[in-house]
C-alpha cells in the first residue's frame, strides 16, 4: 500500500520521494544522483518522526502531498481514518499544524492535495476510499466546502495511470485538475 510523493525535502534542487502507506510510516528517499539520473537512498524510515504505527493495519494509511504557499512548504496528510492532517516543512524536519485540517472524516483512506487555479484561488481536494471526493477553496484564515459545482466530470473511467478532473461552476468558470 505504499502512497508515493515527490518533493523536493532536501531543498538541493532534486525531488525526493515520501512514501506513507500502511505501516504508520513516512519513508524519505533522497535523491543523491542528477535530476537525468536520480538515485534514491533511504535516509529515514521514520521521517520526522511521524509515526502512527501504532495502529498498523487499522486506520493508518498514510498518503502525503506537499505544496508551497508564501515561500513555505507545507505537507497534507490523508489518513486511513478519514482525517486530513497539516504539517509546515522546514530544515529538513517538519511541525504539526493541525491534526485534522477539514474537521470530520471523509470515509477511509482520506487523500489529499491542493493546487492553486490559473485565477489564484488555491483548493483543496480530498478523496476517499468510496470514491466520492470533497473541494474544499480557500479563504483568508481556513479552507471551506467549496459547493457552488455544476458539473465534475471524472475521465477517463476505468484508469490505471492518469485521472483527469473537470469542474465547471455556476459562473461557467473550468479547471482540470
Amino acid at each position: 500500500n505504499a502512497m508515493p510523493a515527490l518533493w523536493d525535502v532536501d531543498e538541493d534542487g532534486l525531488l525526493d520521494i515520501v512514501v506513507g502507506g500502511s505501516t504508520g510510516r513516512l519513508y524519505l528517499l533522497c535523491n543523491r544522483g542528477t535530476r537525468t539520473a536520480p538515485h534514491y537512498e533511504i535516509v529515514s524510515q521514520v521521517w520526522a518522526g511521524v509515526d502512527y504505527s501504532m495502529y498498523a493495519g487499522q486506520e493508518n494509511t498514510l498518503s502525503p502531498a506537499f505544496y508551497r504557499k508564501q515561500g513555505r512548504d507545507y505537507m497534507l496528510l490523508g489518513l486511513r481514518g478519514g482525517s486530513v492532517a497539516l504539517y509546515e516543512l522546514y530544515d529538513g524536519d517538519m511541525r504539526l499544524i493541525d491534526e485534522d485540517v477539514i474537521g470530520y472524516s471523509v470515509g477511509k483512506n482520506a487523500t489529499a492535495t491542493r493546487y492553486v487555479s490559473m485565477a489564484g484561488d488555491s483548493y483543496m481536494v480530498v478523496g476517499c476510499a468510496a470514491g466520492g471526493f470533497l473541494l474544499f477553496k480557500e479563504n483568508d484564515r481556513e479552507d471551506i466546502p467549496y459547493d457552488n459545482e455544476k458539473t465534475i466530470t471524472l475521465y477517463p473511467n476505468p484508469t490505471s495511470d492518469l485521472l483527469c478532473v473537470d469542474i465547471e461552476d455556476s459562473h461557467c468558470n473550468r479547471w482540470t485538475i
